[in-house]
């Protein structure tokens, strides 16, 4: 404010101090100093609510403890423009506190009602809005303004924002391909495994007799290698234009999708191979009273014992997420858990089995639901061979083009190794 006139008020009522009043009307003149600017008017007078000025000056009452904009003639108020109650703000402020003290929550809404409520008359209340939006840089005016270039105004400018993540992408992690399978390094196309059938030996033989000679059998089972190839090309047009790298994501996808050939080879050969197992054919999931009606430990073992009469070791088991889950619901196996099993969704490789030390659990959606397969690891071999990869450019026509080729195969060495059961309908 350029002027503050509140000394002849002063001296007409000795119990308001100076200081008083200038420290009450100088906050009050710097909330109305943008509204009394736009008025085109620079100076306020403040009428306080203990000063015998509560008098007419034509047809208007002049309004206790409030703010006045406006003079009339020199160091004179003119008292025709009211512009703030300072009661109604002592009201807000009492009303904010109450809602406040009582553990409420004041709105954005409600807090510009109060913030407009004091002003007086709807041209102080809008010029007051404006004040606080300009304050923010939100002004309305400020926005409209002819120097502010707004959104529809040029459509040739086309701001787009793209999700930094690629929706899509094959992200699957491969569990049987990585645990499920004995690796073998095979560099040519061709692998040859020999098998030794053994022999018997003699007991219980007499003083002086003579026993039979015997030969054990070898056998060899070849396995010839599967050439697998992915490739991918790209113009110089696309690498140019498109805003992703074009040419890693897609070959990070062909890497991807050469892993999975092996995965399902790996599962196709483990359902081949296995066959029904000769324990209990009540499911896992079955009740008798309030307790499950079979023990799944107990009928994995008579498997095992069955793969270990074949001269094999069952040590691992595979299945789709049903069966797992009702292996971890059975009662029997809830009253020997240990310790919490971490798992999550999808392919999982859990070694912490509850009754069934030793064991390694695959859990893959690619399984038959509700089955679950025990084998002995040694049995099933993924045999790695040659890989190539080449990168080529096509200058002419601006293409590059990338190849790999992955030769591999799965082998079953022993079917009398696997052994499926039915654990959930």
């Amino acid at each position: 404010m350029s002027t503050l006139n509140y000394s002849s008020y002063a001296r007409a009522n000795p119990s308001i101090s100076e200081e008083e009043l200038r420290t009450q009307a100088g906050q009050i003149f710097r909330e109305e100093s943008a509204a009394a600017r736009r008025r085109g008017v620079d100076v306020a007078w403040y009428a306080p609510s203990d000063v015998n000025i509560n008098r007419k000056r034509g047809q208007k009452a002049i309004r206790p403890n409030t703010v006045y904009l406006g003079e009339h003639g020199v160091a004179s108020p003119s008292w025709a423009d009211p512009a703030f109650d300072l009661n109604e703000k002592e009201r807000v402020n009492r009303q904010i506190s109450r809602i406040q003290a009582d553990g409420g929550v004041i709105t954005e809404s409600q807090m510009t009602e109060f913030d407009l409520a004091p002003y007086i008359g709807d041209f102080w209340k809008n010029a007051a809005q404006n004040f606080y939006a300009d304050m923010e840089g939100l002004s309305p005016q400020k926005v409209a303004a002819g120097g502010i270039i707004q959104s529809d105004e040029n459509a040739a400018v086309n701001v787009i924002n793209v999700l930094q993540e690629m929706i899509g992408q094959d992200r699957r992690e491969y569990a049987l391909l990585a645990n499920a399978a004995r690796t073998i390094a095979t560099p040519n196309l061709t692998l040859s495994v020999d098998t030794f059938q053994g022999l018997n030996a003699y007991s219980n033989v007499g003083e002086g007799v003579e026993v039979d000679q015997q030969k054990g059998a070898i056998t060899r089972q070849n396995f010839i290698l599967q050439k697998d190839v992915g490739s991918i090309g790209i113009t110089d047009e696309a690498r140019m234009t498109a805003d992703r790298p074009l040419w890693e994501i897609h070959m990070d996808a062909v890497t991807r999708a050469m892993a999975n050939i092996k995965n399902v080879r790996i599962q196709a050969a483990l359902e081949s191979a296995a066959v029904t197992g000769s324990a209990s054919s009540a499911l896992w999931t079955a009740y008798t009273g309030e307790h499950s009606t079979v023990n799944p430990v107990a009928q994995i073992m008579v498997i095992g014992d069955t793969v270990y009469g074949n001269q094999g070791r069952a040590n691992t088991i595979v299945s789709g997420t049903a069966a797992f889950s009702a292996f971890l619901g059975n009662t029997f196996i809830q009253g020997t858990q240990g310790g919490t099993v971490s798992r999550e969704v999808g392919p999982n490789v859990i070694t912490n089995i509850p009754g069934l030390p030793g064991f390694t659990w695959i859990v893959d959606p690619l399984m038959t639901p509700g089955r679950i397969t025990v084998y002995d690891k040694n049995s099933l071999l993924l045999l790695e061979g040659p890989k190539r990869t080449a990168q080529v450019r096509k200058d002419g026509a601006g293409i590059d083009v990338y190849f790999t080729k992955d030769w591999n195969n799965v082998a079953i060495l022993d079917a009398s190794h696997f052994r499926n059961l039915t654990a959930v309908a």
